[in-house]
């Protein structure tokens, strides 16, 4: 974690505990590298019916951490290339300084 210009970190929509994972490893990485950028990812969007993650939860809770957040489908590949693409601009934004 020390030498990341940045991390994706993911919880599950389906599963409504995981949102405390990433209130933990954001703590934790920036405990060891207050400069990495962070995406918040929310996966399984592709299940709607199962879903037990509020879009208004996420939004609060990325403001909480200044972090941006995407709604993703590992399954369908739905926000993966833009959870990607966001990383690397912030990180090649911070770059450019």
């Amino acid at each position: 974690m020390r030498g990341a210009a940045g991390a994706l970190i993911v919880c599950d929509l389906t599963r409504h505990e995981t949102l405390a994972g990433l209130h933990h490893y954001t703590r934790q990485l920036r405990l060891i590298n207050a400069q990495a950028h962070i995406v918040l990812l929310a996966n399984k969007v592709d299940l709607t019916a199962e879903r037990q993650v509020s879009e208004d939860e996420l939004s609060l809770l990325a403001n909480q951490l200044g972090c941006p957040y995407l709604l993703t489908s590992a399954k369908t590949g739905e926000g993966v290339q833009e959870a990607f693409e966001q990383l690397a601009h912030l990180a090649l934004n911070d770059h450019m300084k």
